[in-house]
């Protein structure tokens, strides 16, 4: 921009006061501007500085005036900023350059310098006025992007696969030495013509559409084509690319592999192909199977209802021998002890065993079923227990979900039953109940479940003997026991059962505890 000033050297009088009055106007104004300002003549001399230069370099304006201001200019700096500078003078053209200048305090600091032509009213050149920025920060923050941009280059060219960068537009503009490696395509070639002619023409307008579809969005892309190997074979390649986004959330680049998958793909559609074959054999193998589960429930139901006659037998018997327990021997007394409590035991196996075969055939219907009306009535049962032994049972508010009512009450009388047997001998037993739904983030709580529905994380713990967490697994196999039957009596069923009704209900449970740190069950079941 041209900037015309009225010539000082020119003598008249009767527009002597108005200068003067600019020229004031112009060092005021200058002096209190944020920015380093400077003037110089047409000779090329610096006439002026204003305040923030002199605060900037901590010296004074006869230190800095004609050429002293030269002195402060990084040694490395002053040859090419002195040629920039001359050049414009002599071609009289605006300029803009960067050098480094010493700070007050001794150090350099990166200064943007910029300066405009200035003449009289007359045409006449007076010479340069400019202004000078620092721009330290901006300085070392491009050259930690360059230094970044090189280590990333680096990176990428190491890496064994192909990587690439395009713009937010999907315009390629990068690819790594892999890419080069693999194809053959000199490093000459613009970068969009070259990657069109590895893609198998039968792909082209697929990998069109699949980028086109994720360039409208702002995912990660995914998808797989086939690219050309410099020995002219087609391979399948696994094109993967990712948004990179500024603080407002807009998309600034993209960035990408591909990885050759050629042998992997052709591999699974082998064994795709083998499988198919395989087909009807396997559904009828599962056939099979269904009936023989079916068959072998059966014949645990039926068995375990046969073997409740002779029991019942044995129980009466025994009662009636009671009637004689004074006229019995002390090691007949003995043996009639064994045989209650042998009877006893083989009670609770059949009536644990029966219900482990009802879990087992999912006939019963599933219902809106309020756990908080299931928690209350099963602790209605564990009243006297709970009081003998000064339990505190709490628990939060549970959801609703559809489930089959008497499932979910096995379900918590095991879970319950057992945090009160297994409590501590010198401690109050503590257990408390609580619920919360599983959050999308928490996918390692899913494996396993079907994805697409809601699920609630119920919660038994208890403050109880606890046990090693490498059985944590085991505890929940049919008659497997950690514990002494006679200190702790149980068939080793309850939380088989407990497993059954889980997965019956499209969830699962899992526990987690210490030795001497209590346990806790998680049980994780789908809200509908």
């Amino acid at each position: 921009m041209k900037q015309i000033f009225v010539n000082p050297d020119k003598k008249n009088k009767t527009r002597s006061k108005p200068l003067k009055e600019g020229e004031a106007w112009f060092r005021n104004m200058a002096n209190n501007a944020p920015v380093m300002m400077w003037v110089a003549n047409a000779d090329k001399q610096r006439v002026f500085f204003n305040t923030t230069w002199l605060k900037f370099t901590g010296r004074t304006i006869e230190q800095e005036l004609n050429d002293g201001w030269m002195e402060n200019i990084y040694e490395e700096d002053r040859e090419n900023f002195l040629k920039i500078y001359n050049l414009c003078f002599d071609e009289r053209i605006a300029f803009r350059t960067e050098y480094r200048l010493r700070h007050r305090s001794g150090e350099y600091r990166w200064i943007l310098s910029m300066g405009n032509p200035s003449y009289a009213s007359d045409e006449s050149f007076l010479g340069f006025i400019g202004t000078a920025t620092e721009i330290t920060q901006e300085v070392q923050a491009r050259s930690l992007i360059k230094e970044s941009e090189e280590r990333f280059r680096q990176m990428a060219d190491a890496m064994p696969h192909i990587v690439w960068m395009a713009t937010a537009e999907g315009k390629l503009n990068y690819f790594n030495q892999g890419f080069y490696n693999y194809t053959g395509q000199p490093q000459d070639e613009e970068i969009n013509e070259a990657s069109r002619k590895i893609v198998h023409p039968d792909d082209m307008e697929r990998a069109k559409l699949i980028w086109m579809h994720y360039l409208k969005g702002d995912r990660q892309m995914e998808g797989e084509v086939r690219f050309k190997r410099k020995d002219g074979e087609y391979r399948w390649h696994l094109v993967r690319g990712v948004p990179l986004k500024n603080k407002d959330g807009d998309i600034k680049m993209w960035v990408g592999t591909c990885t050759d998958i050629h042998d992997h793909k052709t591999l699974n559609e082998e064994l795709e192909k083998r499988v198919e074959e395989r087909t009807h054999d396997l559904q009828e193998i599962n056939r099979e199977m269904e009936r023989s589960n079916s068959e072998l429930q059966q014949f645990a139901y039926v068995a375990s209802h046969d073997l409740q006659e002779p029991l019942r037998k044995i129980i009466t018997f025994a009662d009636r021998l009671q009637a004689f327990k004074d006229n019995v021997p002390d090691k007949g007394k003995l043996y009639l002890d064994k045989i209650v409590a042998s009877s006893q035991r083989m009670t609770k196996l059949i009536d644990d065993l029966l219900n482990f075969s009802r879990i087992s055939r999912t006939g019963s219907k599933f219902v809106q079923t309020n756990l908080n009306e299931i928690l209350e009535k099963v602790l209605t049962d564990f009243e006297v227990i709970a009081t003998l032994k000064n339990a505190t049972i709490t628990y939060q508010n549970l959801p609703v979900i559809n489930a089959i009512p008497v499932q979910m009450e096995q379900l918590f009388h095991n879970l319950v039953a057992n945090a009160l047997k297994f409590a501590k001998k010198d401690v109050l037993p503590v257990i408390t109940i609580t619920a919360r739904r599983v959050t999308a983030g928490e996918e390692e709580k899913l494996n396993g479940l079907d994805r697409e529905r809601h699920y609630v994380e119920i919660v038994v713990r208890d403050n109880g003997i606890g046990f090693s967490n490498e059985f944590a697994e085991q505890i929940f196999i049919i008659f497997q026991r950690l514990n002494d039957r006679h200190t702790y009596p149980g068939t080793g069923i309850g939380l088989a059962v407990c497993r059954k009704i889980s997965t019956n209900h499209g969830g699962k449970i899992y526990a987690v505890s210490k030795e001497d740190e209590g346990a806790a069950f998680y049980i994780i079941l789908p809200i509908v």
